[in-house]
């Protein structure tokens, strides 16, 4: 992985910033709290994210800002790669946003724990690393700040020894083992389990027996009982084909009755029927006769439909032309109101409104002469319409009593003719009873024929021996039920020993499984107690010493390199304690200078990161470091000594944060941090 470029939006003390990282050694040069470290803080959360605790989105989102982001852009072998991750400000803190990945130009935008698997599967990391709050690989081979180091070397020895295993990836053999315990303990619960499971299975082996012997015996006592139903059910089959017959001809003889019976009923209906509509015609021939007598003389005129209409027609006509004379009788006497009301107004009148002169009396009588000339042509009119209106009234009087009398000889016109009408519906009606009297007479005597003719078929239907043979068939069929009854009874025990048969052939054949499991059970167990276990603890040994002696090795020869004081010597215990030294008597990490101190965390961590890239030689971090503030209480000659760590190193990107000027003079490239108004910018 080598990185080209970051580019930061309030992030911490940057506001705006675009920063170009070259391959080979380079120098981040700055006043302390320039913003160095925020530049290797701002990769860290491009790469993997916010973490707690140590890289909380609250740390790196600028003070006042409600957005900022962080853009990568780095190369993994020869695939270009960006990454952009978002921060927004909430109520009551500041969270992560969807970012997005550009993998040789081909853009996807992400959720934060996408984009880190992401991250994970393109640097080749441990997959188990996503859902971890500390990226142990990275911290410990790329970028680890030099106060952490120190700490890992002065914390205890528990926690050291279990934090490199964690990062060495041979903490999966303690894992091993203690899944191993778990697993024997479950083994032996799994044991017990199928030890009580099968305590039984001789029990159930010779109940078995007795069952199949109990149901072979039930199965000899079966046939014969079958033979004597299959017997009685012949006789019984033959019988009721003779008591067929006698049903039918049973059934012929209800049929024939049933027949008698709907006949005699129908003849009772008819006669009573014949008997209403007898009576009914005799109530219309009297009435026939009444009307006759009342219509006699009177005759079936037509209407006076014509004469009614001509007369309403007169009598809207007469509306029509009364309600035209009074508005003009209206509109003339409203126009004489207004010459009468001008004549008034004249005479009063002394200076004209309009052009402010005065009002000559010939003026005025003139304009009276010439209104009461209206006045009176109005009149004249008025006495002639007022006529005319008295007329058109005095005829709406007379033709209303005249419509009304109309319309009341039409109504007695029209209930004398429906009177002829209901005349002739009475005698079409008398009629039809007599037709229909005449039909039925000759329908109750065909009737009364046929029900002669039913009777003497009647006669002549034998049924005799019906009953008999009835008994007989129900006394074959109950010996044939006793006998069914008892051919049940053994088949359902039969069925039940037959179920207990398979149930227990079932249980036998699980319980000899299991019995067969627990065999295999024992003998894995005594593998994983007497096996197994001794076998991982042998290759979890060889492995930590061979560890152990690589980091040795390397952690006395960077030390050597970084001192070169044959006084002082480091080397490392079993569980990865570092030894020191001096002058054959040894000596604690916290009695060294502030030198020593950098100096053997230095060494330390550049083991470390040798040691894990060794062993992970497949992730895809290898060719690049960071180092934070390395040289932290250096004296001239140690800083030097950083030149022949560099080339030692040989590494393709080597990211150093210093404010030792005296680095400047064996690196790459030199990016100078300054920061002005709370603000940082490279200069």
């Amino acid at each position: 992985m080598i990185i080209k470029s970051i580019n930061l939006k309030n992030i911490r003390s940057y506001v705006s910033q675009e920063i170009q990282l070259p391959k080979g050694n380079l120098l981040l040069s700055g006043n302390v709290g320039a913003g160095k470290s925020t530049i290797l803080l701002a990769v860290e959360f491009a790469l993997f994210g916010t973490r707690r605790p140590g890289l909380s989105g609250a740390s790196l989102l600028r003070n006042g800002q409600d957005t900022g982001s962080v853009e990568l852009e780095f190369y993994i072998e020869d695939t270009h790669i960006k990454i952009k991750r978002n921060l927004r400000r909430t109520n009551n803190s500041v969270a992560q946003e969807s970012g997005f990945l550009s993998i040789a130009g081909h853009s996807t935008q992400l959720t934060p724990l996408e984009l880190k698997q992401r991250i994970l599967e393109l640097l080749n990391y441990p997959r188990e690393f996503l859902t971890k709050s500390k990226s142990l690989i990275y911290r410990y081979t790329v970028y680890t700040p030099q106060e952490q180091m120190k700490q890992i070397l002065t914390q205890g020895k528990d926690l050291r020894l279990d934090m490199l295993r964690r990062v060495f990836g041979i903490d999966k053999y303690k894992t091993i083992k203690e899944n191993s315990r778990i697993l024997i303990t479950a083994i032996k619960e799994k044991r017990k389990e199928l030890q009580g499971f099968i305590s039984d299975l001789q029990e159930k082996t010779s109940l078995l027996l007795q069952k199949q012997e109990k149901s072979s015996k039930i199965q000899q006592k079966l046939p014969p009982i079958t033979e004597k139903i299959c017997i009685l059910s012949k006789d019984i089959t033959q019988k009721k084909e003779k008591l067929q017959d006698l049903e039918l001809k049973k059934e012929h003889l209800n049929e024939l009755k049933k027949q008698s019976e709907i006949k005699k009923a129908e003849i009772t209906s008819k006669e009573s029927y014949l008997k209403r509509i007898k009576k009914e015609r005799e109530n219309i021939e009297a009435s026939v006769f009444v009307l006759q007598q009342e219509l006699a003389g009177k005759k079936d005129k037509g209407t006076i439909d014509s004469q009614i209409s001509q007369t309403k027609e007169k009598i809207n006509l007469n509306e029509q032309s009364l309600i035209k004379t009074r508005k003009e009788i209206e509109s003339i006497r409203t126009t004489i109101n207004l010459s009468q009301n001008i004549i008034n107004e004249i005479s009063k009148l002394a200076t004209c409104p309009t052009c402010r002169q005065e009002v000559r009396g010939e003026h005025k009588k003139k304009i009276t002469s010439a209104e009461q000339e209206k006045i009176s042509s109005l009149n004249e009119k008025l006495n002639f319409l007022l006529e005319e209106e008295k007329q058109l009234i005095s005829e709406s009087h007379e033709l209303k009593p005249f419509l009304e009398a109309l319309q009341k000889k039409k109504a007695n016109q029209e209930l004398i003719i429906m009177k002829f009408r209901n005349l002739e519906e009475k005698k079409s009606t008398t009629q039809k009873y007599s037709q229909e009297i005449q039909a039925l007479s000759i329908e109750i005597q065909d009737l009364n024929a046929s029900v002669f003719e039913l009777s003497k078929k009647l006669q002549n239907i034998d049924t005799s021996g019906y009953d008999l043979l009835k008994n007989a068939i129900q006394s074959l069929e109950e010996q044939t039920k006793s006998f069914e009854i008892e051919q049940s009874s053994l088949k359902a025990t039969l069925s039940a020993i037959s179920e207990d048969i398979n149930t227990l052939t079932q249980e036998i054949h699980k319980k000899t499984e299991s019995k067969n499991k627990l065999e295999y059970l024992n003998k894995l167990l005594f593998w994983i107690e007497h096996d197994f276990t001794s076998l991982i603890e042998s290759i979890e040994k060889q492995v930590m010493i061979k560890i152990n002696f690589d980091f040795n090795e390397l952690f006395r020869k960077w030390f050597i390199l970084l001192m070169d004081d044959e006084n002082i010597q480091v080397s490392l215990d079993n569980e990865f304690t570092p030894i020191i030294t001096q002058n054959s008597h040894e000596m604690d990490y916290e009695h060294l200078s502030g030198g020593e101190k950098t100096a053997a965390a230095l060494a330390y961590r550049l083991s470390l990161n040798q040691v894990i890239n060794n062993l992970m030689s497949n992730i895809k971090t290898n060719d690049l470091l960071i180092l934070d503030e390395p040289t932290d209480g250096f004296s001239e000659q140690q800083l030097e000594r950083i030149h022949d760590v560099l080339e030692e190193l040989n590494i393709a990107q080597v990211i150093i944060v210093s404010h030792e000027s005296k680095i400047e003079s064996f690196v790459d490239n030199i990016i100078k941090i300054t920061k002005h108004n709370h603000v940082s910018s490279v200069s």
